[in-house]
């Protein structure tokens, strides 16, 4: 009887412990639940950090302590940059530099508050200026690793997305797509073969050719973007790809090599583009590329 007696408790302390268990994940999921919503109330009611409307912006200057400095310029829709390259820039890097316009203001110092030095803006390392509005970048927070950011006279704290990509090397912004997207192709010219538009039909120096693989060719040429763009790094002996244009544009790109994937070059531009495998292999007639 005892043994049974002792076994009842042990079931009655082990189902009290299961109890005790279920209760606190119950607790515990309300209080996450509450965090979460109160969470979302809260970055609700934050005010942007500006009322600037990224549309209205048509010049980008970055000037970063150590590193060539930015500068981008609209025109016709179209961003460019302006030094210390000449190419047009990759809408999608051009936006997240904008959204800093939006972006939500955690915490606000006044000036005459606070010592600038203690959040490294004395002498920033980053100010960007969206036309005439100064953005100085500080340090960021131990804590939480947001961003202080000095603007219209008081320091902010904010999401830290801008920083990185604002201190990275100038080719990062450059368009990954090859050509215009208007290029009217007329002729490319390989190390080995020429294929051209003739009285309306494709036609390749090489014999055998499949007209139908020719106009595949062109269009991908047309359209193709690359993986990554990087600064051009010229290479001795390397071959050239030139392609013209009905309008009489001529753009040359250089083989930078081939493997273990291909890199053309815009020597003009001072990029080079980083392609796709699969994409590289539907861009040539007789291949350059290295298995």
């Amino acid at each position: 009887m005892a043994s049974l007696f002792n076994l009842g408790e042990k079931n009655n302390s082990v189902n009290q412990r299961i109890w005790i268990n279920i209760s606190l994940l119950v607790v515990i999921f309300v209080l996450s639940v509450i965090i979460f919503f109160n969470k979302n109330e809260i970055e609700d009611e934050l005010l942007p950090l500006s009322s600037i409307n990224p549309k209205s912006i048509i010049n980008i200057n970055v000037q970063r302590k150590n590193l060539d400095n930015l500068f981008f310029s609209k025109s016709d829709g179209v961003w460019n940059m302006i030094t210390p390259l000449q190419f047009q820039a990759n809408r999608a890097r051009i936006e997240s530099i904008l959204k800093i316009l939006e972006t939500k203001s955690y915490k606000q110092f006044n000036l005459d508050e606070v010592d600038i030095a203690q959040f490294a803006l004395r002498s920033p390392a980053i100010i960007l200026e969206l036309n005439e509005n100064k953005f100085s970048f500080g340090t960021n927070n131990p804590i939480n690793q947001r961003r202080y950011i000095l603007f219209n006279k008081k320091i902010h704290m904010i999401d830290d997305f801008n920083f990185p990509q604002l201190t990275t090397n100038a080719a990062y912004f450059a368009e990954t797509k090859l050509l215009p997207d208007k290029a009217n192709i007329i002729s490319i010219t390989f190390p080995e073969y020429t294929i051209r538009l003739n009285n309306g039909k494709w036609q390749a120096s090489i014999p055998k050719y499949d007209e139908e693989k020719v106009k595949k060719i062109i269009n991908k040429w047309k359209k193709i973007s690359a993986i990554s763009v990087s600064k051009y790094e010229k290479q001795e002996g390397q071959k050239t790809i030139t392609i013209n244009s009905m309008s009489g544009q001529e753009i040359n790109f250089a083989i930078v090599t081939t493997a273990p994937y291909l890199i053309l070059g815009r020597e003009d531009l001072g990029i080079q583009y980083n392609m796709g495998m699969d994409d590289a292999k539907q861009m040539f007639l007789k291949t350059y590329l290295q298995n």
